[in-house]
């Protein structure tokens, strides 16, 4: 029998209010051939979940200030976090251990694309380990690279947008497009493509603070994903704003319309997954 090779070992950090995405996540990352670090006690959890696992307890600041310190040491012994984001909700501790990680090199992927006051290193929950990268609004100051590692990337400016956006080098551009060079998009949001429910009590209690009124049930099909909150917010849709780039930036989408996987809206003054967008003028998503 030949040896297996060293799985990777992926630690778990998010709210521990998230009790089954915990659970959800362990399975999927196990599946996929992975060693899994999690956290061992639902302080956050609602009280009937605490009471079924056995944790019908509560803990001091001070047992809670050691656990944190616990799974940090987690993160140690982690070759990357994934980061339980659930409704892109991010609380201090999570925030802490995703800077500690970032501090000692270790990649970080997230369940939900993080807000952009959370983004605390360039990764997206659909292309794990890829750059999740943004591109503002023309008129605005900002700073072009080629260098993946230019601290830039990841500084937000009091405008909304980063102090500097990664692009495809002038030789990478040079050698054609696949899609026409266009240099505007219009926020329109996201659409459920599945039905809705209305949430249950449990998760009415569970996710009180997330603002969530609808849940979208995915088919099987999906699986293993099995479905996503809404709020009321995302329901309604983009904000309609006309965002409008340099042309580095447009050229860096025609030559690779899947470089990045996110982009600034200038209504909204944040940054936001590509398929929020259509190209100024057509139906056509942008990143497509």
């Amino acid at each position: 029998m030949g040896l297996m090779k060293k799985p990777t070992i992926v630690c778990l950090c998010g709210s521990t209010r998230f009790y089954h995405e915990f659970q959800a996540a362990n399975f999927r990352e196990t599946m996929a051939g992975k060693i899994v670090l999690s956290v061992g006690f639902f302080a956050g959890s609602p009280g009937e979940m605490k009471q079924e696992h056995g944790e019908g307890v509560g803990i001091s600041p001070a047992e809670k200030a050691l656990l944190d310190e616990l799974h940090k040491r987690k993160i140690d012994l982690a070759d990357e976090i994934l980061v339980l984001n659930v409704g892109r909700y991010i609380g201090d501790s999570t925030r802490s251990e995703i800077a500690y990680a970032i501090e000692h090199g270790k990649p970080v992927r997230y369940l939900e694309f993080p807000l952009a006051s959370e983004q605390l290193t360039g990764t997206d929950r659909s292309m794990p380990g890829k750059p999740s990268l943004n591109n503002p609004a023309s008129g605005k100051h900002y700073n072009l690279t080629t260098d993946r590692s230019d601290p830039r990337l990841h500084a937000v400016t009091p405008s909304g947008q980063n102090e500097a956006y990664i692009i495809l080098s002038e030789e990478e551009r040079a050698k054609g497009f696949v899609r026409p060079v266009r240099q505007s998009y219009m926020h329109v949001g996201l659409k459920p493509k599945y039905p809705l429910r209305d949430l249950t009590d449990v998760e009415k209690r569970r996710y009180d603070e997330s603002d969530f009124v609808k849940y979208e049930v995915y088919p099987e099909s999906e699986s293993p994903k099995v479905g996503r909150f809404w709020t009321e917010k995302e329901l309604r849709g983009g904000c309609g704003s006309v965002t409008k780039m340099s042309l580095p930036l447009s050229e860096t989408y025609a030559r690779d319309p899947k470089f990045y996987g996110s982009t600034f809206c200038i209504g909204c003054r944040t940054h936001l997954p590509v398929a929020e967008f259509v190209w100024d003028g057509t139906d056509e998503p942008v990143g497509s």
